[in-house]
């Protein structure tokens, strides 16, 4: 398996948060710099992040679980994080505006719910994603898990980019499904991730505890994709 130096994989969240604390600290940093600058700001750090990425391309598609510290980790980590974000500041306006348009609706809902998700819940998980430790406990040691059942998740680097990334996690949540002999359904784990973010994989294998620990191995011997793999 291909490793990656910790520190060189680093590099992109540093440079990213360097970036992201600017934007909110311009007003202070440098008064009168006109909000213009923040688009640019956010593309340079992208910018950053997408060239040590191209660096690491010939990492993906190896056949190796998402590791930590590796190409796939990174992007699992940045699309489910971001999607999350971009779904919850979305609900929040959209039901703002609902509220505010509609007559006689009160003046306030449950907007402030996806609002509370975007800024605090999906950042707490982009954050806690990046620590090895709890990536593999959320991870990688349901991965292979499943992989020693005969379900094996997508390695191909399509399935690393933006719209593939939710293709893998309907998978990952099959794959949960399987090994909890139904009890998640793999419907809830889509959903959890998908408004939850990264935090959302860490209810999932708080849920699944149990079986993930062998009480839910039993019966495992009787699912199709154990038979197929024993064919």
């Amino acid at each position: 398996m291909m490793k990656y130096p910790k520190m060189s994989f680093w590099i992109p969240y540093v440079i990213s948060l360097a970036f992201g604390v600017t934007v909110f600290l311009r007003p202070a940093l440098v008064p009168g710099v006109p909000w213009i600058v923040v688009p640019v700001i956010i593309l340079a750090g992208v910018t950053a992040v997408l060239l040590e990425l191209m660096r690491r391309w010939h990492g993906l598609g190896t056949g190796d679980l998402p590791e930590s510290y590796t190409p796939q980790h990174f992007l699992l980590l940045l699309w489910l994080s971001v999607s999350a974000f971009v779904v919850g500041v979305v609900l929040h306006n959209a039901l703002y505006a609902l509220f505010w348009y509609t007559p006689g609706a009160p003046e306030a809902g449950d907007e402030a719910v996806f609002f509370i998700i975007a800024i605090i819940v999906v950042p707490a998980g982009f954050i806690a994603g990046t620590v090895s430790r709890f990536w593999r406990w959320a991870v990688i040691e349901p991965a292979r898990k499943m992989a020693n059942v005969g379900f094996h998740l997508p390695d191909r680097g399509r399935y690393f980019l933006p719209v593939g990334s939710y293709f893998w996690l309907w998978r990952f949540g099959r794959g949960i499904e399987l090994l909890t002999a139904k009890r998640i359904r793999a419907g809830g784990v889509f959903c959890t991730v998908f408004f939850l973010g990264v935090l959302g994989l860490a209810i999932i294998r708080r849920a699944a505890r149990d079986y993930l620990e062998g009480a839910g191995s039993r019966g495992l011997a009787d699912s199709p994709e154990r038979q197929a793999t024993s064919s």
